[in-house]
């Protein structure tokens, strides 16, 4: 073909369209391709991760002080935390709570908690023994109303019915994390069933298994089953959950916790355990623990807004778990007949007790709006749950304030009969309020000698170590 030919044959191509056109196919190829580098799988698009897992964090905030004494420190929480989220994406788990109860307050409780982790950015929790007692009603409302998922690879209930959901997965750092979470069988409350641990999570991470990147286990089970998880699985799976898990119960003829015989986490300081992954890794580098600062205050306005829901309750000790009935401490059932009735044989010892901060307990509670919290009222108030003692803030002025029973025990049978003496050793009652984790340093001997009135004794001849928790009384 001549090259005159061949010209007429292309100047009739209507070439601005075309170069249009290439255009277009060229930018377009350029966004393909620049989603394809930012896909999950691509190592310039993994930044820093961190997996961030608590638990045993049932219990609402309190208003004592002590490193300790803030059950659930959202509002340390959130400090504590600020350095880690600052340099990572982070995914924020709960392995799930100890056996408590499962009582009004229980679920309020657990309610406000799950209001506060949503506020962290935590969404997936594992069902405890504690979430368990409350019962599947309660677990889809607070589901409901929290938009926390409950998971849970190996639970049934008595129907054989899964109790929360197999796995869930959650995206942080480019990577797409896999959550399952197992309770122990002998921790897991009737009428629910658990499967074995290693077969469960198996089976959970066999689904799918290109649907994620990472894995976590949320395992509420003692050291030796997390260990045995561990082994089985592949190095890569994180297994996390309590530290240590100890039987604790009580015995009628003297025991220290008026609950039923559970299971429950040893205690220690509330803290978060950190697995860390760097930029452009899929490898787990470090495993640390940031625990929850002590000096840390929730914020003022969700507890005012937490003692407002109280309130409008008025819980009486039978809708928490801290009634503590005198049979279960003193052998015998008895009434509270107040202070009052103490003053008519013992005018001196009553008015000792008067210039004491404890006749002022209960007023310390009104002052900072927390006189309707059954944590608090247990130990501001005389006889608390007892026969004619403290029912509710409504039907109980006259049970208000550390009394005499407070530590003596009730008085209606000593009042018939002056030769039957009141059921309790008033100075093995000091920690049940003065706990290590509400009072640290709190020494029996010292604050014995400043309440001290009547016929009282020195401290040194009842034998009652400055640290110990006696047999009788409800613990913090």
């Amino acid at each position: 073909m001549s090259k005159k030919n061949w010209a007429k044959r292309i100047l009739p191509i209507p070439w601005p369209p075309m170069i249009g056109v290439a255009m277009l196919l060229l930018l377009v190829a350029g966004i393909v391709a620049g989603r394809l580098a930012k896909r999950p799988d691509s190592p310039q698009a993994l930044g820093p991760l961190s997996i961030l897992a608590a638990g045993d964090r049932l219990a609402p905030i309190a208003a004592c002080v002590g490193p300790n004494a803030l059950p659930y420190q959202v509002g340390a929480d959130i400090h504590g935390l600020d350095p880690i989220r600052r340099r990572s994406d982070c995914l924020l788990l709960d392995w799930g709570t100890a056996h408590r109860g499962a009582s009004e307050y229980e679920e309020l409780a657990l309610a406000d908690a799950l209001k506060l982790e949503r506020q962290l950015g935590l969404k997936l929790r594992n069902l405890g023994p504690g979430e368990l007692a409350l019962g599947p009603q309660s677990l889809a409302r607070l589901s409901d109303a929290s938009g926390v998922v409950w998971l849970s690879a190996n639970v049934s209930d008595s129907e054989g019915r899964p109790v929360g959901a197999l796995r869930r997965s959650s995206k942080a750092g480019g990577r797409t994390i896999a959550v399952v979470g197992v309770l122990s069988p002998r921790l897991t409350p009737p009428p629910y069933h658990a499967a074995d641990l290693v077969p469960a999570v198996k089976q959970a991470l066999a689904e799918n298994p290109l649907d994620y990147d990472q894995a976590v286990v949320l395992a509420y089970a003692d050291s030796t089953e997390q260990d045995a998880l561990r082994a089985a699985l592949p190095a890569s799976v994180i297994v996390v959950g309590p530290t240590a898990v100890v039987p604790k119960g009580f015995n009628p003829s003297g025991g220290s916790d008026p609950r039923p015989a559970e299971s429950t986490v040893a205690a220690a300081p509330p803290s978060w355990v950190v697995f860390s992954m760097p930029e452009n890794s899929r490898q787990w580098t470090s495993q640390t623990v940031v625990p929850v600062l002590s000096s840390g205050v929730p914020d003022p306005s969700h507890l005012q807004a937490f003692e407002r829901k109280l309130a409008k309750r008025d819980l009486s000790p039978l809708q928490t778990p801290f009634v503590r009935p005198p049979e279960l401490t003193t052998g015998f059932k008895a009434e509270v007949v107040g202070t009052q009735a103490c003053r008519i044989c013992h005018a001196s010892e009553c008015a000792a007790w008067d210039a004491t901060r404890h006749a002022r307990a209960w007023q310390s509670l009104v002052d900072r709006g927390m006189n309707f919290d059954p944590h608090c009222q247990r130990c501001h108030t005389t006889g608390y749950g007892w026969l004619n003692g403290f029912q509710s803030v409504a039907r109980s002025a006259h049970a208000t304030a550390v009394g005499c029973e407070s530590c003596h025990g009730p008085g209606g049978a000593h009042v018939a009969n002056p030769q039957v003496r009141t059921g309790l050793v008033a100075i093995q009652q000091c920690v049940t309020c003065h706990h290590p984790t509400v009072d640290p340093g709190f020494d029996v001997h010292l604050a014995w000698q400043k309440i001290a009135h009547g016929k009282s004794r020195p401290p040194a001849s009842t034998g009652v170590p400055s640290a110990s928790v006696p047999s009788t009384g409800v613990p913090s």
